[in-house]
């Protein structure tokens, strides 16, 4: 019995053409071009485009082509070992200029060809013609299949050589390279080189990469997936992101056109880390040169995870420390506007260790302030408003010297809340919850803090009712409804402002000599729109003994 074999076999002219389905952009030729000049010597890269005639034309100084076989076989390299081994040819990419016009032509050294690049596709033989000696390089472009434009040339040339090595003209014209390594002060590290920010405050992980000196990827501040490098980046861009030239024998570009890196994931990570690594080591020189320069890159520090290096820098960064004010005795009603109201000035300067070792600034957690677990706000708070405590926002490190130095609130008693002239309780009520207030004079507050009289605020007791002193104001019920919508969201902007009214006419009336003034506010607290019946009437009112209310018509 005679025993089959079988081998892998290729269809080659099917394969050559199915290859013009795999290049993902239309000008794919062009960077293959320059990759070519770079690899062979050249010093500078020619382009000319006549958008009348649809040619273009590509012309190095590199040493030319060393063999016309290989140029024209399919995954066959020219190039010299260290080429092969450091960036890995493809053997492909030249296909893509085939794919991209009618008609070609190559000349180089002695040699030149020209053909229809269907023929030279379909593997037909071609005759190479002998000139006189052309010392480089020159790609002809004849009929251009997409016809583009001269902006769309001109577009996609500029972003290719905006990181490439080598110079690059357009129609006689040198065109800008400002991420090319040449052009940059970038650092060696173990993914390639990397240029961080001019100013280091405008450090993240937004980044530009270029690799083989060309433009692969952009890399957002969170993102793990990088975007397309499609335009050519701004000036703004290039100064305040990273731009990157990775190494080519530690990461790979995916066949055929390099669109993007092999194994993305795993590489950007690689990326991340490498400029975790560098921007550390930038910090660690400036902070042993200008240790104060080094708080403004707090945000930055946190985001690579060394802000622990500001432990013992001493300064407190700017934009972290502002004064306790009225505000911070109560809840505020939403996120946004805690945001806006806890944000510091961005106009703050470092502050010094001095002025909190020596007491000159009292400090206390922000996170002692808004991380209540009763739903009421500590009557400490106002105590410390009135005694000038400022507020540090949370995003030190733990180890930072200035923990060490804030007030030790759990370590307050409160001794007794007493109101100044109280009047009875009174019930306030909403569509959602009811709460008794006290109005008062003023709260006198003695806690191991000492003994505070407050008058202008709304205070809660260690149980129900809150007081309400005689200068309060309409916001401070925010005090009270943030404990049942903070995290529900059960009332709107409107219902809340409405609330608002009806308090301030409740302390109106609470504030009033007058019985019947008195008594006119209380009904101002009530909302009688809805009832139509009501409208134009007159009623007799009587308070007994009691407090039961008697109405009569009038």
């Amino acid at each position: 019995m005679t025993n089959q074999t079988v081998c892998m076999t290729a269809n080659v002219p099917r394969l050559i053409k199915a290859q013009r389905d795999t290049f993902t952009h239309s000008y794919a030729f062009i960077a293959e071009l320059m990759q070519n000049a770079r690899r062979a010597g050249a010093t500078k890269v020619d382009f000319n485009f006549d958008e009348t005639t649809n040619i273009l034309s590509i012309e190095d100084d590199g040493h030319g082509i060393q063999s016309w076989d290989k140029l024209l076989c399919l995954a066959e390299s020219d190039w010299s070992n260290p080429d092969i081994d450091e960036e890995s040819p493809f053997g492909i990419g030249f296909l893509s200029a085939l794919f991209s016009a009618q008609v070609i032509t190559i000349r180089s050294r002695d040699g030149v060809i020209s053909a229809d690049t269907d023929d030279l596709l379909s593997g037909e033989a071609i005759d190479i013609e002998t000139e006189d000696f052309f010392d480089g390089c020159l790609v002809q472009l004849c009929d251009l299949h997409r016809k583009p434009t001269a902006n769309q040339i001109n577009h996609q040339v500029a972003l290719l050589a905006s990181g490439f090595p080598l110079p690059v003209s357009l129609n006689g014209m040198q065109l800008e390279r400002p991420c090319a390594l040449p052009n940059l002060d970038a650092i060696p590290t173990e993914i390639g080189m990397i240029r961080l920010p001019e100013n280091p405050e405008q450090f993240s992980f937004r980044a530009l990469i270029y690799l083989q000196g060309l433009p692969i990827s952009r890399m957002g501040r969170l993102c793990h997936q990088p975007s397309s490098f499609r335009d050519m980046p701004a000036e703004r861009e290039i100064q305040n992101q990273s731009i990157i030239h990775l190494d080519p024998s530690a990461f790979r570009a995916r066949l055929p056109d390099r669109d993007c890196l092999v194994d993305e994931k795993l590489a950007v990570n690689a990326i991340r880390e490498a400029m975790k690594t560098a921007f550390r080591s930038h910090a660690e020189q400036m902070k042993a040169s200008r240790p104060e320069r080094l708080t403004y890159c707090l945000d930055q520090l946190r985001d690579v995870g060394c802000h622990d290096l500001l432990n013992d820098v001493p300064y407190i960064p700017p934009g972290l420390v502002s004064p306790l004010s009225d505000e911070d005795r109560q809840l505020p009603s939403n996120i946004e506007e805690f945001d806006r109201r806890f944000c510091a000035s961005e106009n703050q300067k470092p502050i010094p260790m001095a002025d909190v070792v020596d007491g000159k600034l009292r400090l206390v957690a922000q996170s002692d302030l808004s991380d209540r677990d009763e739903d009421k706000p500590h009557p400490w708070v106002a105590q410390l408003v009135k005694l000038g405590y400022s507020r540090l926002e949370d995003g030190l490190h733990e180890d930072h010297w200035v923990n060490q130095h804030l007030l030790d609130t759990g370590a307050i008693r409160v001794d007794a809340i007493v109101p100044v002239n109280p009047k009875p309780v009174s019930r306030f009520t909403v569509d959602y919850a009811n709460f008794d207030l006290v109005y008062c004079d003023a709260v006198r507050v003695e806690s191991s803090l000492g003994v505070t009289v407050i008058n202008d605020a709304l205070v809660a007791g260690e149980a129900e009712p809150y007081y309400v002193t005689a200068r309060a104001h309409s916001h401070d019920l925010g005090a009270v409804l943030s404990y049942f919508d903070y995290d529900d969201d059960k009332v709107d902007n409107d219902h809340r402002s409405d609330c608002e009214e009806r308090f301030s006419a409740w302390m109106k009336a609470q504030a009033a000599s007058d019985p019947a003034e008195l008594l006119h506010g209380l009904l101002e607290t009530l909302n009688l729109s809805g009832f139509s019946d009501l409208r134009g009437r007159s009623f007799k009112l009587s308070v007994g003994g009691d407090y039961k209310l008697t109405v009569e018509a009038a």
